[in-house]
């Protein structure tokens, strides 16, 4: 929400305060924000499940079917505007040419590829 502010404080058609920024904001420090997404949105979107309640064992999944069934879930979650701000995002840009976490090898390889371009 606050890069939001941020974009709407100087634009002509929000805030209209050109230096708004400079003149206010020294300082800017996100703790713990998820800005390139989190992969478990992804999996609650498509199946509506909640990997913490099933990790939890089958009493808690048990009681949590009876209150909401997973179809239900699942249509609640993709009502919620926020979640799809967690879908994991940047591409090439932030995750490289992978669309997985490397093998070992892999991430060897390139480290040595690395070394001698230095």
């Amino acid at each position: 929400v606050f890069f939001y502010f941020m974009q709407w404080v100087e634009s002509p058609s929000g805030g209209n305060h050109p230096g708004w920024l400079d003149a206010h904001v020294e300082a800017f420090t996100a703790i713990g924000v998820p800005f390139v997404g989190i992969p478990s949105a992804l999996t609650r979107l498509a199946s509506g499940v909640i990997r913490e309640f099933t990790e939890l064992g089958t009493v808690i999944s048990g009681l949590m079917e009876l209150h909401m069934e997973t179809k239900d879930r699942r249509q609640l979650m993709r009502s919620w505007g926020s979640i799809y701000s967690l879908l994991p995002k940047g591409g090439s840009r932030i995750w490289n040419q992978y669309d997985h976490f490397p093998p070992p090898s892999e991430r060897k390889e390139e480290e040595e590829e690395e070394e001698e371009e230095e």
